[in-house]
């Protein structure tokens, strides 16, 4: 029982930082979308990067699924 105690403020913070980290993950959503908006003007003979943004796009994906596995 003592080390339920010991760890209870601990665990009771745990709820404050999964609030964080769903506002973290929300806040990478929202700059992945002005990022995209961002290179929809580049010339694409200049570089392609539709690569970069699938890749940040799953990248974000795998980070929501994680964020809602902890829920």
């Amino acid at each position: 029982m003592a080390t339920i105690t010991l760890y209870k403020d601990k665990l009771n913070g745990v709820g404050g930082l999964i609030d964080n980290i769903i506002k973290s993950s929300n806040n990478l959503d929202t700059q992945l979308g002005t990022l995209k908006s961002t290179l929809q003007g580049v010339s694409n003979s200049t570089y392609n990067l539709q690569d970069t943004v699938n890749s940040i796009s799953s990248s974000s994906k795998t980070e929501k699924e994680k964020v809602s596995n902890l829920k």
